[in-house]
């Protein structure tokens, strides 16, 4: 095992809680890597290094220090997270409270619209239905009308046939009365020669 390998397995069980003393680490971690791999190349340099218990116990103090102010900034964070949590669970509410809101208006408004429709719907095919029966009985009325006209002009055809032999009539009337008369003369005149 190398020096990193050694500091990361120390930082990681001081961060994972475990106050076993350092010194314990280093002897399992040495004897573990003699055992490992003895032919391997190890700088045994600052293993040989002594510490003393004082620096040993600040490095330890301040590693405590520091996962106490992880913790409590872990601890902030969870408070935090949790706030937002319910924040976001009452905005996703208020939201949902909100969108279904919108979707009740519209749906009333939908309806309403709707009915209006319907409304103006039935009104034009009323109105449709109105004007095909205008339409109807205009061309009833049309032909009505045609058949008038025919026998209006076939009227005003015998009206004139009428007045040409009212006219006709009348010239022999005068014809005749002009007869009658110049046959009266001529009877009182035969009666003054007789």
């Amino acid at each position: 095992m190398n020096r990193v390998d050694l500091n990361q397995t120390i930082l990681s069980s001081l961060n994972s809680g475990d106050e076993q003393s350092s010194d314990d680490e280093i002897k399992t971690l040495n004897s573990t890597a003699a055992t490992d791999n003895a032919d391997a190349d190890i700088d045994t340099t600052l293993a040989s290094i002594r510490y003393s218990p004082a620096n040993i116990q600040t490095v330890y103090n301040e590693l405590l220090l520091i996962r106490q102010r992880l913790s409590q900034e872990n601890e902030r964070l969870k408070i935090k997270s949790d706030l937002l949590n319910q924040w976001e669970q009452r905005m996703r509410e208020t939201i949902e409270h909100g969108w279904q809101a919108h979707k009740d208006k519209f749906d009333s408004e939908l309806n309403i619209y709707k009915e209006k429709l319907n409304n103006v719907t039935k009104d034009f095919k009323r109105t449709n239905d109105s004007l095909q029966l205008l339409r109807e009985q205009n061309s009833e009325l049309k032909r009505n009308y045609n058949d008038l006209r025919e026998t209006n002009d076939k009227l005003v055809e015998k009206t004139k046939q009428t007045e040409k032999r009212a006219e006709n009539l009348i010239r022999l009337n005068q014809i005749s009365e002009q007869k009658i008369k110049e046959l009266e003369k001529t009877i009182e005149i035969n009666k003054k020669f007789l």
